[in-house]
């Protein structure tokens, strides 16, 4: 079986000093502006485009993710929430997973980790799906591999 990507999105705020966060949310793609100039597609891409894109995004501050429709709507949850965040001009928490799988397993992952995120627009739809661009001033990265 070849290698599938698993791409998840979760935001929150801190209350009472400990993070807050959401649903896990799927994400379809993901673009850095100033970086490669094309949408990473998780479904047709290689661990080396994801980690150079992920790159590009903590060191140009910047993140675009693309939510394909929910059948259980939670991507409208998510533009009620994070329009809330952007009228507001409040920071949030984000954090975007991506797993690395094969034969069913999860052998590793990267994170993508910013607790002062911002929105740069309301979330709108583009592409026929729902776009969450946002600013990552302090983002970290974070890999590892899965130990049995």
């Amino acid at each position: 079986m070849a290698t599938q990507y698993k791409a998840i999105f979760r935001y929150g705020v801190k209350f009472n000093g400990d993070p807050v966060m959401s649903k896990k949310v799927s994400i379809h793609s993901f673009e850095v502006a100033g970086g490669s100039k094309r949408a990473v597609d998780l479904s047709s891409t290689d661990d080396r485009s994801i980690f150079a894109e992920l790159e590009r995004a903590r060191s140009l501050k910047n993140l675009t993710l693309y939510l394909p429709p929910q059948k259980d709507g939670v991507d409208m949850e998510v533009v009620l929430e994070l329009s809330g965040f952007f009228k507001s001009k409040s920071s949030f928490i984000s954090e975007f997973k991506i797993e690395r799988h094969s034969n069913g397993k999860m052998l590793e992952g990267v994170v993508l980790l910013d607790q002062g995120a911002a929105l740069l627009f309301s979330p709108l739809i583009l592409r026929k799906q729902l776009a969450v661009a946002m600013t990552l001033p302090a983002a970290g990265i974070w890999s590892g591999k899965y130990a049995e």
